[in-house]
């Protein structure tokens, strides 16, 4: 396995199309039925395989079907967080996220085994994906894997995990800084 340093979870910088989800911030303004950048500089891409599956465990959990500009487009699918489209988090709810992913990575980090986290590894175990970068592929949970092989498989490579939260967590908090007159964030799908 390689080391951390070798390795990190990919925060791609900068609009990307294809299998990325962007994320950036925007301002409600449903009567024109469109969402907008404040600029190149906070937008960020995460991969719908190797980065994303690790914040959507959370914002599923905060999704507000309230807020979702779908409702202003004639769009009746708004219930539930979408994959292939747009979906808005106010301020507020991204930083009940952002706190709630922090003390996760302070649990990961030193209490690997606390119950608090047992949701958290069961979803790893079926959706743990770390991109090799030794052969240009990925290694990961496998469904031929016994339930404890892919226990283990986890805990073994959690430090990557660890690190992308770390990271996430950050360029999240200077999305916030840069755009204080906006009110919200828009992850986008592919």
């Amino acid at each position: 396995m390689t080391n951390p340093q070798d390795y990190q979870i990919i925060i791609e910088e900068g609009k990307l199309s294809g299998g990325y989800f962007m994320v950036f911030p925007v301002r409600n303004n449903p009567n024109e039925n469109e969402v907008f950048a404040t600029n190149d500089e906070d937008i960020f891409c995460l991969d719908v395989t190797f980065s994303f599956p690790y914040v959507v465990f959370f914002f599923k959990k905060y999704f507000d079907a309230s807020i979702q500009f779908r409702r202003y487009q004639g769009i009746d699918d708004s219930q539930d967080f979408d994959f292939f489209g747009e979906n808005i988090f106010s301020y507020q709810s991204i930083k009940q996220v952002l706190n709630e992913i922090k003390k996760i990575t302070f649990l990961l980090k030193t209490d690997y085994h606390n119950q608090k986290l047992n949701d958290l590894k069961a979803y790893l175990t079926e959706y743990y994906y770390i991109e090799n970068p030794n052969d240009k592929g990925y290694i990961s949970v496998k469904r031929s894997d016994t339930d404890e092989e892919k226990r283990i498989f986890v805990e073994e490579n959690i430090h990557y995990l660890i690190d992308f939260y770390q990271r996430f967590i950050a360029r999240m908090e200077l999305m916030l800084q840069r755009s204080p007159d906006y009110q919200y964030i828009c992850f986008s799908g592919p």
